[in-house]
């Protein structure tokens, strides 16, 4: 294997039985022992070639089902993972080993495969971060947060905000969105139901210089898009703002922290005047606890919220769980975990398409893996657990 891997152990255990000019038993162990080393060391690519020849040769081995399983999960890849281990399931294996196996299935992120699927992979999910989304009204553009670091890492690399078309029915290579600066942190790409489009960055301006994040917008003006122009000081302070949503009416909900919050972070809601003026921003109760709230959305029609938050007493997640507020004649009910979309990763920045069919959303494996990609769910099927 040191020689040349796997194709070096073909031609090994090719030769061996060419020599012996009999039936040769296969190593079965030793080749398992060599995928857990690989498994172990993250060359997942490796492990999967070496499983994929024992497989070849015993195609009856439990374990060798029970491993790929294990290395496709590790490698962020839940599908495959699932469906090797539920071919261990159908081997002969001891009872203790299928427990086991069981449980590793019942962890798995996704659970619910049959409704949530990834958005444009190699297009959009890739495996680089991506963790925002936003669809114009036509659905022929996308615009997606990326970064080449590693989510969670505090040392990532800016993110950009990037744009991809549909031309005549391809979505094409994705491109650095025109109002998003490299040299910049732009990320939380939202478009309003007024086609205003919101985004957060850190980015210079009126003698601030990245400071924190603070939200701007831009604006569809006299047949073109306005520069980025950032939002009033009651929106934007010298803390954090981020993750912009606005409803019907244009009111608008975003995350901040700030001296009269509760937690480590809480959402906030400003009021936008007939005149087109937000009105100093409330702390959205009780929805905003003494646990982080983050990456908010707020229906069109204000009748429920959709947030992250961390630090909450039986989450599934320590790093994010998505969690759901009804508004009740105007009053905010308790928030709900939303289950059929947290998985043991993080989940994160929900929004919902244009056609109201489907939920997007960000989700990861575990909080330094690179493994953040954007799927999409039934808004119907998550509707029908809110309700």
């Amino acid at each position: 294997y040191a020689q040349g891997k796997v194709k070096a152990l073909k031609e090994w255990y090719q030769s061996e039985k060419e020599k012996l000019k009999a039936r040769l038993s296969f190593p079965e162990e030793a080749i398992l022992a060599l995928s857990l080393k690989q498994i172990r060391a993250q060359n997942n690519e490796d492990a999967t070639k070496i499983l994929e020849w024992l497989l070849s040769e015993s195609p009856n081995s439990g374990n060798g089902y029970y491993y790929l399983g294990y290395n496709e999960a590790q490698a962020g890849n839940i599908k495959h993972a699932k469906e090797a281990y539920n071919k261990a399931l159908t081997k002969n294996l001891p009872e203790r080993v299928k427990i086991v196996i069981r449980n590793s299935l019942k962890g798995l992120s996704h659970e619910q495969t049959s409704i949530v699927e990834k958005v444009l992979e190699g297009i959009v999910s890739t495996d680089a971060v991506e963790y925002g989304i936003a669809i114009s009204k036509s659905q022929d553009t996308i615009y997606f947060v990326r970064h080449d670091g590693n989510w969670g890492n505090q040392n990532n690399p800016p993110s950009d905000i990037l744009i991809t078309v549909r031309q005549n029915g391809n979505w094409q290579k994705p491109v650095l969105a025109e109002f998003s600066m490299k040299e910049y942190n732009d990320s939380d790409i939202f478009i309003a139901p007024d086609n205003t489009i919101f985004f957060t960055s850190n980015r210079p301006y009126q003698g601030k210089q990245g400071e924190g994040n603070d939200i701007f917008k831009i604006e569809y003006q006299n047949g073109k898009w306005s520069e980025p122009l950032p939002l009033s000081n009651q929106i934007n302070t010298p803390n954090m703002e981020s993750s912009p949503s606005t409803n019907g009416r244009g009111d608008l909900y975003f995350i901040s922290i700030r001296e009269d919050g509760i937690g480590m972070g809480d959402i906030y809601m400003a009021e936008k005047s007939p005149e087109g003026i937000y009105q100093k921003p409330k702390i959205v109760a009780p929805i905003s606890t003494e646990y982080g709230e983050w990456n908010v959305f707020v229906a069109p029609d204000n009748s429920y919220l959709i947030f992250e938050s961390s630090g909450r007493p039986n989450a599934k997640s320590g790093y994010g769980d998505l969690y759901y507020s009804i508004n009740n004649n105007g009053e905010w009910q308790k928030p709900k975990t939303l289950s059929i979309l947290n998985t043991t990763g993080s989940d994160l920045h929900i929004r919902l398409s244009p056609d109201k069919k489907y939920f997007y959303y960000a989700s990861s494996e575990r909080l330094e893996s690179r493994n953040v990609d954007l799927f999409r769910v039934s808004a119907e099927e998550v509707l029908k657990l809110m309700n």
